[in-house]
């Protein structure tokens, strides 16, 4: 079997086991409800109420973690990257599109990735070392003025 055959395989694979993990539990309890009816009955209220609170509290757990672990991008028009809305990390616009989150590194007039190369400028950035740079060519023309005199 081709490599590209194995991954389509293994990706619908996890997303079937994804779908079918939750619904699991769900299905057994349906389907021996007969048999658990009777242990239920004997379980008292505190101790359900327990329980409940318990599931309430791993459920806003884990949807606080979905939330916090999924890079929540918007499209940073001047720079060309995906800025992530929490954390200020820049994303590469080209493995995006390839569905790869990579960070960007930082540069000194930009952001570079790591995999493809490729070289994001910040305009801000760049207007500050064009800035500094007309500031020491003018200090330089300025030495140069007072050495004649």
């Amino acid at each position: 079997m081709s490599e590209t055959i194995k991954t389509k395989l293994s990706e619908y694979a996890l997303k079937i086991v994804v779908l079918i993990f939750p619904i699991a539990p769900l299905t057994i309890a349906l389907w021996f409800q007969g048999s658990l009816i009777p242990f239920i009955g004997q379980i008292t209220d505190l101790v359900l109420l327990r329980i409940l609170t318990a599931l309430l509290l791993v459920i806003a757990a884990l949807i606080s973690y979905i939330i916090y672990i999924r890079p929540w991008l918007s499209w940073h028009e001047p720079t060309g990257t995906w800025l992530s809305l929490f954390s200020s990390i820049r994303y590469c616009a080209k493995c995006h599109a390839d569905n790869k989150q990579v960070p960007l590194k930082n540069e000194i007039t930009g952001w570079r990735c790591m995999v493809c190369a490729r070289f994001y400028s910040d305009p801000i950035r760049v207007a500050q070392k064009k800035m500094e740079e007309e500031k020491t060519t003018s200090k330089r023309r300025t030495s140069k003025y007072l050495e004649r005199i």
